[in-house]
């Protein structure tokens, strides 16, 4: 090994430890705690990655928002934009079932409140403009968009990521 080769593998060895004892500490029911891990070391792009999916597989979807926005900023690349877009897509996807289920003024606020909350993201303008035609009549009856395929954990690591997310969420 050259002496930055040895480094690399000891860093990606001592993320993948962690990595593996902070969801091990979430699949254990000690949220908070794992949480807490992987914020501790997000200055790691591959731990944010893993905490942005983290919060996805447990629904907190606002948090991840943030998060992905703050670290699209901080390590830049298309992995965090990704993870922001399946959750957009799955936040709207929510409102639309909402006004199926008839909770019509619930989904309307939560749409409302959510555009008014991503003023650069057109997809939920778009969806509250939807929803608020159907409301009055003006569209009739409304589809539930699909929510694309996940892009999926974040991978390379050297940890099999998918294997410790799957008992999460």
């Amino acid at each position: 090994f050259k002496s930055s080769d040895y480094l690399k593998e000891t860093e990606k060895t001592l993320v993948s430890q962690y990595l593996a004892s902070a969801l091990g500490q979430i699949k254990a029911g000690n949220t908070n705690q794992g949480f807490s891990m992987l914020k501790g070391a997000d200055f790691n792009e591959q731990v944010a990655l893993t905490y942005c999916n983290t919060l996805v597989r447990l629904g907190q979807h606002d948090k991840a928002l943030e998060r992905c926005d703050a670290y699209a900023a901080k390590f830049g690349g298309s992995r965090f934009s990704q993870i922001r877009s399946d959750v957009m897509s799955l936040k709207i996807q929510g409102f639309y079932v909402m006004y199926k289920d008839g909770r019509e003024k619930s989904a309307l606020a939560a749409a409302k409140a959510f555009s008014d909350a991503h003023p650069g993201d057109t997809r939920a303008q778009k969806a509250y403009d939807k929803l608020f035609n159907a409301f009055l009549g003006e569209t009739g009856d409304i589809a539930i968009p699909a929510v694309a395929a996940s892009s999926g954990s974040p991978s390379g690591a050297g940890v099999d990521l998918d294997r410790l997310m799957a008992g999460i969420g």
